[in-house]
């Protein structure tokens, strides 16, 4: 196979979205890692929501967007929490919130409590232009758990939803291509995220599946 060209990796680079919420990563790696998504181009990036004010007092003249996690990484906070959570990060200027999920209520098949918690955090995203994106973390849960959870995100008004991936993900295997054929063959209309390591060999063949945008580690270069 051909290492993919300058050409190929800007073709993908306006889909690409940085991820700096590993437990180590510093206010000051973030700051770094934000300035090296300014300078690569990449439009949004993803950070704690410690850092949410800190990255916007220092890129808020830049075109680079600001998104964070809220109730990451397991959603076991109440919904109350998570409506304060995603307030602050919104007043601050984020512009996207990833939201975690309780995995029990997921595990427990409560779903109407499920479906009542995306509603509100992504009426509340909305209400102040911003957008919601349902955080789905594949090392959690099973193949039907995660097509009930994407299209609980549909009925919650989400604009879409994040497959987290936990190790390096291989588009190219069997599990991943069933996964995708059956959020699509369910009419999940829900718009298609990933996030975790891939190389970049592998970026335009996970776009060509269908996924909107792709979020990477900040220990990918690109």
């Amino acid at each position: 196979m051909n290492h993919p060209s300058g050409i190929a990796i800007s073709k993908c680079i306006y889909q690409i979205d940085q991820v700096l919420t590993a437990p180590r990563i510093t206010e000051q790696e973030t700051i770094e890692g934000c300035q090296t998504a300014v300078q690569s181009q990449v439009s949004t990036v993803w950070v704690k929501p410690c850092y949410v004010r800190q990255t916007i007092n220092v890129f808020h003249n830049t075109s680079l967007n600001i998104g964070t996690f809220i109730g990451y990484p397991y959603g076991i906070n109440t919904t109350y929490v998570k409506l304060a959570e995603t307030k602050r990060a919104l007043s601050e200027g984020a512009i996207m919130a990833g939201l975690s999920l309780n995995v029990g209520d997921i595990v427990g098949e409560n779903y109407t409590a499920i479906i009542e918690e995306i509603k509100c955090i992504s009426g509340l995203a909305r209400m102040n232009g911003a957008g919601c994106l349902v955080l789905i973390d594949l090392s959690l849960l099973d193949v039907p758990q995660v097509l009930h959870i994407a299209e609980a995100a549909v009925k919650g008004g989400a604009d879409g939803a994040i497959l987290r991936v936990e190790n390096e993900i291989d588009p190219k295997t069997e599990q991943f291509t069933e996964l995708v054929d059956n959020l699509r063959g369910n009419n999940l209309s829900t718009t298609l995220h990933i996030a975790g390591q891939m190389s970049i060999e592998k970026l335009e063949v996970v776009l060509e599946a269908g996924f909107g945008r792709i979020g990477m580690p900040i220990s990918q270069k690109l």
